[in-house]
């Protein structure tokens, strides 16, 4: 097959651009695979073999992005979902003619036969509002949860326009991925025909041991912020734990607006002796293999990749009480749930989990991560694209 991904990302280090970089590179072996970046000079972090991957780039002009600028603006406070005449053109209304003609024209001369919209809600739209003009299959591929990109806290209008348009423009795509049951069973309820296909790692991420709580030393690997990973909560929990257990410590790894509010929670709840922060590194395995738990506090989250690479090196893990997490982790003995956002939960699970049979856990953790191989998540996205137009 031939299989073009159009994405807005750039390639650099982040998640997505792992996920879709990994699933491009493991396709190429036995398919033709383009990408079609919407930046100018796409990076390459994730060292796609580019002999075998075909990136080409075209960004929109300074006149355009301002136009889309100001549609975003007047999407806040005026209800355009309201008028179907701005549903059915809004692709038109948002992208000039010469942007969507390059798309297509693109997509229509190299023959592709499926077209995947790879990195979130807005190419999905926008391959879906080209849908009709281009031969190949069109499929979008969504990576957070349905509850972040359609946010009520962001405001009814917001809500409602983005909510109302995507369903107008999903509903030409072949199909949407997602990645949990949960938000396949969101999008049946707006009439969106959607599969769930979980994001994949290359085993073996870590060569490690079983894990038996020799270290003592409890990790988190993500983004510094509170209102989505919820690192607010993480030092609150951690500081009502070590008042009870005075051996293990906390090492943040990661970069984000919120580094500074937890260097001063560090100093104001006394913990610089058994809390240490330190910047993003490439190389995450290498501190998963000299820990024993993995603590992710997030909020709100479409997958938590990062869950599964730690599990993969033999980490249990105590995640907060989310539908993706309650899906991958609870009664597969490989972690602990806590009530989301509750500091005084995350504390109990936490002293429950140091007080556990470690090497257990492990185990199965070990075993569990088999099921996100690439090898195996590139069989149900080979048979997808594989399903007829």
């Amino acid at each position: 097959m031939k299989i073009c991904f159009v994405a807005w990302n750039p390639f650099g280090a982040g998640g997505i651009s792992r996920v879709v970089s990994l699933l491009a590179s493991e396709l190429s072996k036995e398919h033709d695979i383009s990408i079609l970046c919407l930046k100018r000079n796409p990076g390459n972090y994730y060292n796609m073999d580019l002999s075998k991957i075909r990136m080409s780039s075209y960004e929109q002009s300074l006149f355009s992005k301002v136009r889309r600028e100001i549609l975003n603006r007047i999407e806040k406070y005026v209800p355009l979902y309201k008028f179907d005449i701005v549903n059915r053109n809004y692709i038109n209304i948002r992208y000039p003619h010469s942007f969507r003609k390059h798309i297509i024209n693109y997509i229509n001369q190299n023959n592709f036969d499926v077209v995947i919209g790879a990195t979130g809600l807005q190419e999905a739209v926008l391959i879906g509002g080209i849908s009709n003009k281009i031969q190949a299959k069109t499929l979008g591929w969504l990576h957070t949860t349905f509850d972040l990109y359609f946010n009520k806290q962001k405001g009814k209008m917001y809500y409602d326009n983005t909510l109302i348009r995507s369903r107008y423009f999903l509903n030409k795509l072949d199909g949407c991925i997602v990645l949990s049951r949960y938000d396949q069973q969101k999008l049946a309820i707006e009439n969106i025909k959607s599969y769930a296909i979980y994001n994949s790692i290359r085993l073996p991420i870590v060569k490690s041991d079983i894990h038996s709580g020799n270290y003592k030393r409890i990790i988190y690997a993500g983004a510094l912020n509170r209102y989505v990973k919820g690192v607010d909560v993480l030092i609150d929990g951690f500081k009502i734990f070590s008042q009870k257990n005075h051996d293990w410590c906390l090492d943040i790894y990661g970069e984000g607006p919120d580094r500074d509010f937890l260097e001063q929670k560090i100093i104001e709840y006394d913990l610089s002796e058994r809390v240490s922060i330190h910047s993003y590194t490439a190389h995450i395995e290498d501190e998963f293999a000299k820990s024993d738990l993995l603590l992710f506090t997030s909020r709100i989250e479409g997958f938590g990749l990062v869950m599964i690479e730690a599990m993969s090196g033999g980490l249990p893990v105590v995640v907060s009480d989310l539908p993706i997490t309650r899906e991958l982790v609870k009664d597969r003995g490989v972690g602990w749930l806590f009530e989301n956002g509750n500091p005084e939960d995350l504390a109990d699970k936490l002293f429950e989990a140091v007080n556990a049979d470690l090497k257990l856990y492990s185990h199965n953790a070990l075993h569990y991560a088999e099921t996100f191989s690439v090898e195996k998540i590139v069989k149900k996205w080979t048979e997808l694209c594989e399903i007829k137009k």
